[in-house]
């Protein structure tokens, strides 16, 4: 029985990454908008996307950590969850680009749009395919 578990280590560094790098870019958003909130909503597009990394980021670490609590210690059978993971998260992206949102309110279909690209972000970086 093997006890590294490569996929999954390497799933959390990317998305410890998106998190400090969501953190950073919305703690920047909060200075703007506390200083002058028109001009923060008129360029806030950088705070849509790290808003939509965030939450992706912070899901899949939800379900890691019950991949965690739940999957044997062995390795190969772990990477086997992190895979099938991968495989429902490019479900969901393409899901996403063929019946995009279509709600009345502009912003959240902006956000949807962003948080289906960090989820498609995650799978490029982890090697995947759509």
């Amino acid at each position: 029985m093997t006890t590294t578990k490569p996929k999954i280590e390497k799933l959390t560094r990317i998305l410890d990454q998106m998190l400090e790098q969501s953190k950073y870019a919305l703690t920047e958003f909060k200075t703007k908008y506390e200083n002058d909130p028109c001009h923060a909503f008129e360029w806030s597009t950088g705070a849509f996307e790290a808003a939509g990394r965030q939450f992706a980021a912070q899901q899949m670490h939800g379900w890691i950590e019950n991949i965690k609590k739940n999957a044997p210690a062995d390795a190969t059978i772990i990477d086997e969850v992190v895979d099938g993971l991968l495989a429902e998260i490019s479900q969901r992206v393409r899901e996403g680009a063929r019946s995009p949102r279509r709600s009345t309110s502009v912003q959240s279909n902006e956000m949807a749009v962003y948080k289906l690209a960090a989820f498609a972000e995650v799978l490029d970086r982890m090697g995947g395919r759509l």
